[in-house]
């Protein structure tokens, strides 16, 4: 799987490094930066594969309630206004994740086929990485904007029958969380991206 494993003296002493070249054929940095690295530490490599999948189950996990809320508790039957606020915040994270799957299944398939086309070689062109970024923080503004509807049903259109079950309004809360978090992981895979393509020597987990 690696090629080799070089030592590479810093100001606190050696540091093991290993080539990582099955990292960064099929990892593309904006799903983990670390392990699209082209030469990364041992504790790099474990604190990348831990953040991988964090960075993964977060947005599945938020993608997931979302969906669920959609199909039973947001439906078009109830308010339009919280219909649409919910239908918004879906259909902008889908944007996102569904530009995530296609890039990364294009590399897969390059990698597979044995083509050296990636997209770790640089950044992805602006209107590529805006589709993920815009689509993950404006699925993030609208769920901020339908959690507030629901708790404080400042217009008559949520009251009533319309209102929100308390039960709702945990789940809410909790995908409010989850995607503060996913946004704040997100934007930072494409800034460690930046930092190491200015720094060769693996610096992000030191």
């Amino acid at each position: 799987m690696y090629a080799s494993v070089a030592v590479v003296a810093d100001g606190d002493g050696a540091r093991d490094e290993i080539d990582n070249a099955w990292g960064r054929k099929y990892v593309p940095y904006f799903v983990s930066a670390v392990l699209a690295q082209t030469r990364i530490t041992h504790s790099d490599q474990i604190m990348g594969a831990i953040g991988l999948v964090v960075h993964v189950a977060v947005w599945i996990t938020a993608f997931s309630m979302d969906l669920w809320l959609l199909v039973n508790r947001f439906t078009s039957d109830g308010s339009p206004m919280l219909y649409l606020l919910h239908l918004a915040a879906f259909v902008t994270l889908s944007v996102a994740a569904g530009t995530v799957l296609l890039l990364t299944l294009v590399q897969m398939y390059a990698a597979c086929s044995g083509s050296s086309v990636t997209w770790n070689d640089g950044l992805l062109p602006p209107f590529l990485s805006s589709a993920i970024v815009s689509g993950v923080r404006a699925s993030l503004e609208f769920t901020k904007f339908l959690l507030f509807f629901s708790i404080f049903a400042p217009v008559p259109e949520v009251q009533g029958e319309n209102a929100v079950t308390r039960h709702v309004k945990c789940l809410l809360i909790v995908v409010l969380c989850l995607k503060i978090y996913g946004v704040s992981l997100t934007l930072n895979q494409h800034r460690v991206k930046v930092y190491d393509d200015n720094h060769p020597v693996s610096l992000s987990m030191s």
